[in-house]
């Protein structure tokens, strides 16, 4: 009914059953449309990504927007992480100097529970010379 609201059990209760259907979970509401060379179109989310897409692109190296990782905070509250590029198996997210100070917790435990690379990102290393050493 109309300005009902769930129980906190109820919301939990709700989010776990979309998470374990890999729906849900808070993303940037910006949409950035970029074309691949392929002809495929992704979105992105900042400008951050626009230029180290296009970047990728200049090089021709093959990249891919990553599924989301599980993760699982300190409270045991499951949520999802998403990374911004996958190249291979490595991960890549691209952040402004803030975030990549704020996020390194979550970042940490992202990486230990996934047992993966990923590399954080910020302004100054969007360089041809950077991401041409990544691969």
């Amino acid at each position: 009914a109309t300005g009902r609201k769930a129980s906190a059990e109820t919301r939990k209760k709700l989010s776990e059953i979309a998470i374990a259907r890999g729906i849900g979970g808070n993303t940037s509401k910006n949409r950035i449309y970029f074309e691949k060379k392929t002809g495929e179109v992704v979105y992105l989310q900042s400008s951050y990504e626009r230029r180290f897409a296009e970047i990728l692109e200049r090089l021709d190296i093959h990249w891919c927007r990553p599924e989301p990782l599980l993760w699982v905070d300190t409270d045991g509250v499951k949520h999802r992480y998403y990374p911004d590029f996958q190249i291979g198996s490595v991960y890549i997210d691209t952040k402004n100097d803030y975030l990549a100070v704020k996020d390194l917790p979550k970042i940490n435990s992202v990486i230990e529970q996934n047992n993966i690379v990923l590399l954080i990102v910020t302004e100054e290393m969007i360089t041809e010379e950077y991401i041409a050493s990544l691969v």
